[in-house]
């Protein structure tokens, strides 16, 4: 799993920043998905939000990277196809915002 967190620190540092520094804490305060999209669009430069967009559509739905991603943002998956259908729902959810703001 140590390989898959340098691959995302050396590869796709902002959306590991995006990943791991705001979903987690959503479990605490009770934010949906779509908010905490919005909230991160909102308080970040606009090519810092282009950049997670840019390294979201790059994503692979391999095993590790999806188990990966379900560790830092801290949500329980009963299958990897479950991961990636969350994976792919957070990206149309990113565009969407994207593009209403741009």
């Amino acid at each position: 799993m140590e390989h898959i967190l340098q691959h995302f620190i050396d590869n796709t540092p902002e959306l590991l920043n995006f990943l791991a520094g705001y979903f987690p804490e959503a479990e605490f305060t009770g934010a949906s998905d779509q908010q905490i999209i919005a909230h991160y669009i909102s308080t970040n430069n606009k090519e810092t939000v282009l950049q997670v967009q840019k390294e979201l559509e790059g994503l692979k739905g391999d095993t590790e990277t999806l188990q990966f991603i379900s560790r830092e943002i801290n949500r329980h998956f009963e299958t990897t196809p479950e991961t990636w259908d969350w994976v792919i729902k957070i990206k149309e959810m990113y565009a969407l915002k994207v593009a209403e703001v741009d």
